[in-house]
């Protein structure tokens, strides 16, 4: 998926992106009870490509899928677990999206197999290959 195919996603689903400057985070997404939905990016932390679609795409499925959580939940004591959920799920369905079963196993079958080499083949950074990875060996897939 290219980085202009992610950005019409998000706009045709009627999320608004923005840039922002952050001290701590490359991105964040935000929802109202009016029902504004949104995503602000610093592209300064952003060094490539590959970087910002899965930056843009684990936002929108944070929003797509109501991965969504309050930073400002600090009585809550099971905050971090449904922080580090809510991300790990939204960092899966991006990396899936990505990297597709049929995108992995025909780099397989000629011969890809360092993380590096993934990468640069379908221009995601690698983390996202490690993910997708994992998501289809938990499903039995790979």
């Amino acid at each position: 998926m290219e980085l202009a195919e992610i950005y019409k996603l998000i706009d045709n689903s009627g999320i608004s992106v923005g840039e922002v400057k952050l001290d701590n985070r490359v991105a964040f997404c935000t929802c109202t009870k009016e029902g504004y939905e949104g995503i602000g990016i610093d592209y300064s932390k952003i060094e490539t490509t590959a970087d910002e679609k899965f930056v843009a795409l684990e936002e929108y499925y944070h929003l797509y899928y109501g991965l969504t959580y309050k930073l400002d939940d600090t009585r809550n004591p099971l905050r971090r677990q449904n922080i580090e959920r809510a991300e790990r799920r939204a960092e899966r369905h991006a990396a899936s999206k990505l990297v597709t079963l049929k995108m992995l196993t025909s780099a397989f079958a000629a011969g890809l197999r360092n993380l590096w080499e993934l990468a640069e083949e379908f221009n995601v950074p690698e983390h996202a290959i490690t993910t997708a990875i994992e998501h289809y060996k938990c499903r039995g897939l790979l």
